[in-house]
């Protein structure tokens, strides 16, 4: 990623609508996972600037890992647990060592994404959980895919054959930033007709403080449809798989 992606990640992060949204879905599905495991560890790949470690509770021990020091840097500034800087395709990790690793919008920048999997695979314990978000459909690509450096965007089945040919047992799988879709494609196309030079800027810009709850309001609700239901379709993917 840019620096100005880390830059824009710190900035947003904390009340965005985006980012409070995805981070309330993620955080529904780790409620599950440490009801079910005693004194689980938690291993962030890709832990970006920090908040989501932060954030999390329910864990014994947390450790988050980014090949970017400008990424922790931001991160220690933060109350996030052992933060380590690493390499994906090799991690700073023990084998069987973790109880949940996240891996949170991490793949669509990787070059070799069945390598990375296959790590995490590697440090997990068996029974223990993987939970993945990636942005969907290449046709959505814009300026947050430039910045943010992605070599790709995601449909289910894609991701489905990723995960499940990385030797991981998927467990759930589901679209998500559903309801507002229309809102998204429709910016996005009105971009690539009329604003060009949008396709190589952030995606992330201020909006007013109304927006912006209305916005959050409508992604918290449905995060709680989500934990009932799989959605068909949306902007993004989650999917939850355990090591056998």
């Amino acid at each position: 990623m840019e620096k100005l992606a880390y830059d824009k990640t710190f900035e947003f992060e904390e009340d965005y609508w985006w980012f409070v949204g995805r981070r309330k879905i993620v955080f529904n599905e780790l409620k599950k996972i440490t009801k079910r495991l005693a004194n689980a560890v938690l291993v962030d790949v890709g832990c970006g600037t920090g908040i989501t470690l932060e954030l999390a509770t329910g864990f014994s021990k947390e450790i988050g890992i980014d090949f970017s020091e400008e990424a922790l840097r931001y991160a220690r500034t933060r109350n996030c647990g052992e933060l380590v800087c690493g390499d994906i395709y090799k991690l700073p990790v023990a084998d069987n060592a973790a109880d949940c690793i996240l891996m949170m919008d991490v793949l669509e920048h990787l070059d070799d994404e069945a390598r990375a999997l296959g790590e995490a695979l590697r440090i997990c314990k068996s029974g223990g959980w993987i939970i993945l978000t990636v942005p969907a459909y290449q046709f959505l690509w814009g300026g947050e895919d430039e910045i943010s450096m992605h070599k790709r965007r995601y449909t289910k089945a894609r991701l489905f054959e990723a995960v499940r040919n990385s030797g991981w047992q998927i467990e759930r799988i589901s679209y998500f930033n559903t309801i507002l879709f229309p809102i998204i494609c429709s910016i996005l196309f009105f971009n690539k007709l009329f604003c060009p030079r949008a396709r190589h800027e952030s995606n992330l810009k201020e909006l007013s403080a109304v927006v912006n709850i209305a916005l959050t309001k409508i992604f918290l609700f449905e995060a709680r449809l989500l934990k009932k239901i799989n959605f068909l379709f949306g902007a993004s993917l989650i999917c939850v798989a355990k090591k056998r």
